[in-house]
C-alpha cells in the first residue's frame, strides 16, 4: 500500500521531488527536509504559486469566473490532482501540495484556516465550510447577519468520501475515513470510520479497539452557512 503512495505521487500532475528524504516522508517513516536540497527548493517553489494563488487583485476587466479561472491555474501547478469543477477560495495553504489530490467538484471555503495534510484523498462534492452563525436569531441579527470563522484540520492519510460536509471547528485525525454523504459536526479520531447524518463513529480502521467513548461524536447542531456549493 505504501509503496503505491509512492506510485500515485510520482503519475501526479505535478512532479515531486523524488528523493530519499521525501519517499521516507510518504512511507511515514522518520524524514528530516532540511536533509534534502531538493525538498528546500521544492518548498520554496511552492510558497512561489502560493503567492500567485492568493493574489486578490482585481483588474478592471476581471470578472469573478476570471478570478476562479486565475486561482485554479495556480492550485492545478501545486497538487498532485484536481478534478473539473474544483474551486478553492483564497487565501489558500499548504506546505508540499503534490501530495494532495482533490477530486471533480471539490469546494473548499474561505476565511478560517483549512489544513489537509499528507496523501489525503477528497472525493467529488466535498464541502469543507469554515463559516458559521450564531444560533439564537436574536444574536444573528443583533450580530448585523455576521458570521465567525472557525480552523478545519484533516490529518494525514485520510479518505473523504463523496459529498461530505465537513463543518466549522472539526479536526479529523490522521488515517480517518469519512463515509460518502456524511455530514461531519465533531472531532474524529485518528484511525476511525464515521458516517452518517450527523457524522457517528462506526469502527476503527487500524483493528484495535475503541479506548474512548464514542459518544463524543454524537450530534451536534450543524451550521452550514459558508458551505457553497457552486458548481458542485
Amino acid at each position: 500500500m505504501t509503496e503505491d503512495l509512492v506510485e500515485l505521487i510520482r503519475g501526479g500532475d505535478v512532479k515531486a521531488p523524488m528523493c530519499d528524504e521525501f519517499k521516507k516522508m510518504i512511507l511515514g517513516s522518520n524524514f528530516a527536509a532540511r536533509n534534502s536540497e531538493s525538498m528546500l527548493d521544492y518548498k520554496l517553489n511552492v510558497r512561489r504559486k502560493l503567492l500567485k494563488f492568493n493574489d486578490q487583485s482585481i483588474g478592471d476587466d476581471d470578472t469573478l469566473g476570471s478570478l476562479k479561472d486565475r486561482r485554479m491555474a495556480a492550485a492545478k501547478s501545486l497538487f498532485g490532482k484536481v478534478g473539473d469543477g474544483t474551486n478553492i477560495e483564497a487565501p489558500f495553504f499548504c506546505t508540499w501540495g503534490c501530495t494532495t489530490f482533490i477530486g471533480k467538484d471539490v469546494y473548499i471555503n474561505r476565511n478560517a484556516p483549512v489544513q489537509i495534510g499528507s496523501r489525503v484523498l477528497l472525493g467529488p462534492g466535498v464541502s469543507i465550510c469554515t463559516d458559521t452563525h450564531e444560533l439564537d436569531a436574536q444574536a444573528r441579527v443583533r450580530s448585523g447577519m455576521g458570521s465567525h470563522a472557525k480552523p478545519i484540520t484533516i490529518g494525514d492519510d485520510c479518505w473523504i468520501g463523496g459529498g461530505v460536509f465537513i463543518l466549522a471547528g472539526v479536526t479529523i485525525g490522521n488515517g480517518s475515513t469519512v463515509a460518502a454523504g456524511a455530514v461531519v459536526t465533531t472531532d474524529v479520531a485518528e484511525n476511525t470510520l464515521v458516517g452518517g447524518v450527523p457524522a457517528k463513529f462506526i469502527k476503527k480502521t487500524d483493528g484495535s479497539k475503541a479506548s474512548v467513548p464514542f459518544q463524543k461524536f454524537s450530534a451536534s447542531v450543524a451550521l452550514r452557512e459558508g458551505c457553497e456549493t457552486n458548481g458542485v
